[in-house]
C-alpha cells in the first residue's frame, strides 16, 4: 500500500504542469511506466488499479492534460515541445526513466505496426492506456448517481471542458495517434456518460472519422498482405486483430443501442462507407496470407456488421444503392431470410378460422395507429405458431437481450422521457412487479402502466413471466452487457419452452421494446454518398486473388410496413406497482 502511495504522489509530482513540463515525452513515459509496472507487480492489477483510481485529482489533471481544447496546430506544437528533451541525465534516475522509455517505445510500436513513431506520441499513447484501464473499472451506475468512491466519481470528471470538447479531442488525437485505443476510450467515456455525452457524438463527425480509420487500417493491411514477408504478415495480423476491436466495441456501444432517427444522423453521408468499411475487412479476415488464427471468426463478425448496417438503411433509404459485397453477407442474408420464409409458410399453413396471422420483416417494427387492445377473444393467438418454429429461438434471443438491456439502461422507461440517471445525478426506481422497468418519477411509472400502446400494466405481467421461470432476474446479470453466453441463452430458451411461453409473450417484449427505441418511422431519402471512390476497383481485385470469395450484389426485400399486431394481443389481469 505505502508503494502505491508512493507511486502515486512520484506521478503526480512529475506531472504536474505536464503541458509545460521540464521533462521530455520519453523520460514521463519511462517514469510513469516504471511506477506502474512496480506496483502492479508488488500489489497485483486489480488492488494496484482500485488503490489507485482512488487518486481524483490525479486523474482530473489526466483528463484536463489529454482533452484540453487545442486545434490541431496547437497539438502538433505540443507534441513536438515534448520530444524536445533537456533533461538532466547524469542524474541515475533520469537516465533509468530514459532508458525505461525507450523500451516502452517500442512495445507500443507493436501495437500499431507504423514505420514511425515519436517519442511524444508514443507517451500519449501510453496515457490513454492508462485512462482506459482505470476506466474499465469504473461502475456505470455508481458514476451516473455521482456516488462512486473512485475516479471516476461522477460523468463530469470525464468532461472537463465539456461534452462538445470531448468529442473534438478525440477526432483531434486521431489524427496524431496511430493507435485506435483512442476509440475505445471514446467509447468507454459514452458508456459512462450516457444521455450527456451522446448528443454531441451523435452530431459530431466521430463516426464518420472511425469509418476513415478502419479504411486506412484495410490499406496497410493489404499492402501488407501483398508485399511483405510471412514475419511481417503473421506479426501484422496481431496489430490487425488489435486495432479492430475499438471499430468494432465503438459500433457495437455506442451505435446499436441508439434509436433509429439518431443512428440515421450519426451515420448520415456516410452509411455506403460504413457497410463498405466492413465488406473490405472481411476479405482481408479470410485471407490466409494475414494468418489470423481464427479467420473465420473475424470475417463473420466483419460480415454481420456490414449486413446490420445495410439493412439500417434500407428502413429510411430509396432507393436503395447497389452494391458489391463480401460473399459471406450475401449468405448471412440467405441463411436468414430462408429462416424467414420457412415461418411464413407456416404461419399460412395455420392460419385459424379467424384469419389471424403476422408478417415477420427485416428491421425495427412499426407501430400500429391504434391502441393495443385486450380482449378474450385474443387468446387463441397463444398457439398461432408452434414453438418449434425456427422463430421461436431467435426471437427468444432477441428478448433476452431486450431484458438484459433494460437492465443495464440508466435511461428513463418511459416512452418519450428525456431523463437519465447520468442528467439527473439522482436514483431511479423500477417497477416493483418486473423490477426490470425504470422510472424517474411516479407519473412516468404511471404514464407508462396506463399507456395507451405496450401499457406497462400488460408488458409487467409478461415479464414477471420470463423472469420467474429462469429463477431470478440474477440470471440476465452477465456483467459484460455487449455478450451474452451461449449456453446461458439455450438454458433460459428451454426454460421458456417448457413453461409455456408462446410467441404472443416473446412478441409482447419484442415490440414494447421496438416501441420504446422506434417510436416513429423516418422519411425516406436518397443515398448521400456513394462511398469510397476506388470501392468497386478494389473489390475486384480482392474477389480476383480468390474467385471462391467473388463479390456478390446483394438484392433486399422491399419492406411492408403493414404488420398485424394481433399477435401481440392477449388477455391480462393488472399488476400493483409501487404507491
Amino acid at each position: 500500500m505505502a508503494l502505491i502511495q508512493s507511486t502515486r504522489n512520484s506521478l503526480s509530482e512529475l506531472f504536474s504542469g505536464i503541458g509545460d513540463s521540464q521533462f521530455c515525452a520519453r523520460c514521463l513515459l519511462g517514469a510513469s511506466s516504471k511506477g506502474i509496472l512496480q506496483g502492479e507487480d508488488t500489489a497485483g492489477h486489480k488492488t494496484f488499479w482500485t488503490n489507485f483510481t482512488q487518486d481524483v485529482d490525479f486523474w482530473r489533471e489526466q483528463m484536463q492534460f489529454l482533452f484540453a481544447v487545442r486545434t490541431e496546430d496547437e497539438t502538433r506544437q505540443l507534441l513536438a515541445r515534448l520530444n524536445r528533451c533537456s533533461c538532466q541525465l547524469s542524474d541515475p534516475r533520469i537516465m533509468a526513466y530514459h532508458q525505461e522509455g525507450r523500451k516502452m517505445e517500442s512495445s507500443l510500436l507493436v501495437r500499431t505496426r507504423v514505420d514511425r513513431q515519436t517519442s511524444s506520441v508514443a507517451f500519449i499513447n501510453s496515457l490513454l492506456v492508462v485512462v482506459s484501464t482505470a476506466l474499465g473499472f469504473a461502475h456505470r451506475k455508481a458514476v451516473a448517481k455521482r456516488t462512486a468512491k473512485r475516479w471516476p466519481t461522477c460523468p463530469e470528471d470525464l468532461l472537463p471542458f465539456g461534452p462538445e470538447n470531448l468529442v473534438q479531442s478525440f477526432i483531434i488525437w486521431s489524427h496524431f495517434i496511430p493507435d485506435n485505443l483512442i476509440f475505445l476510450v471514446a467509447t468507454q467515456c459514452i458508456d459512462l456518460c450516457g444521455s450527456l455525452l451522446i448528443p454531441s457524438v451523435v452530431n459530431s463527425g466521430l463516426t464518420l472519422r472511425v469509418i476513415e480509420v478502419g479504411r486506412r487500417l484495410f490499406d496497410r493491411t493489404w499492402e501488407t498482405i501483398r508485399l511483405r514477408a510471412e514475419g511481417t504478415r503473421r506479426a501484422f495480423g496481431k496489430t490487425f486483430v488489435t486495432q479492430t476491436g475499438p471499430i468494432l466495441q465503438y459500433f457495437i456501444d455506442f451505435y446499436d443501442p441508439l434509436p433509429l432517427r439518431q443512428q440515421a444522423t450519426v451515420l448520415d453521408g456516410c452509411e455506403m462507407k460504413a457497410v463498405q468499411l466492413f465488406s473490405l475487412l472481411a476479405y482481408v479476415a479470410n485471407d490466409p496470407f494475414l494468418c489470423l488464427q481464427s479467420s473465420k471468426v473475424y470475417r463473420v463478425r466483419f460480415a454481420r456488421r456490414g449486413l446490420a448496417f445495410y439493412r439500417r438503411m434500407r428502413l429510411y433509404i430509396d432507393p436503395l444503392p447497389p452494391i458489391l459485397l463480401h460473399p459471406e453477407i450475401c449468405e448471412l442474408y440467405v441463411e436468414e431470410s430462408s429462416d424467414e420464409s420457412s415461418e411464413d409458410e407456416d404461419e399460412n399453413e395455420d392460419e385459424d378460422d379467424d384469419g389471424a396471422n403476422f408478417e415477420v420483416i427485416d428491421g425495427p417494427v412499426s407501430h400500429p395507429e391504434q391502441p393495443l387492445e385486450v380482449s378474450q377473444s385474443d387468446e387463441h393467438v397463444r398457439t398461432a405458431v408452434p414453438k418449434e418454429d425456427p422463430i421461436y429461438d431467435g426471437l427468444a434471443r432477441t428478448d433476452i437481450d431486450h431484458i438484459r438491456n433494460a437492465r443495464f439502461d440508466l435511461n428513463c422507461s418511459a416512452r418519450d422521457c428525456p431523463n437519465s440517471i447520468q442528467t439527473t445525478g439522482r436514483e431511479f426506481q423500477r417497477c416493483s412487479g418486473c423490477n426490470i422497468a425504470l422510472y424517474c418519477t411516479k407519473k412516468c411509472q404511471s404514464d407508462a402502466w396506463n399507456s395507451d400502446q405496450y401499457p406497462h400494466k400488460i408488458i409487467c405481467k409478461t415479464l414477471q413471466k420470463l423472469v420467474a421461470l429462469c429463477g431470478s432476474e440474477v440470471i440476465f446479470r452477465f456483467p459484460d452487457k455487449t455478450y451474452y453466453p451461449e449456453d446461458l441463452a439455450t438454458l433460459i430458451i428451454e426454460k421458456w419452452k417448457q413453461g409455456d411461453v408462446t410467441l404472443s409473450d416473446l412478441f409482447q417484449i419484442e415490440g414494447w421494446a421496438s416501441y420504446r427505441n422506434y417510436p416513429e418511422s423516418l422519411p425516406m431519402r436518397e443515398c448521400k454518398n456513394p462511398g469510397f471512390e476506388d470501392y468497386d476497383d478494389q473489390v475486384r481485385q480482392l474477389s480476383e486473388k480468390n474467385p471462391a470469395l467473388k463479390a456478390q450484389y446483394l438484392i433486399l426485400k422491399k419492406l411492408s410496413f403493414g404488420v398485424e399486431y394481433d399477435m401481440m394481443r392477449k388477455m391480462f389481469g393488472s399488476t400493483r406497482m409501487d404507491d
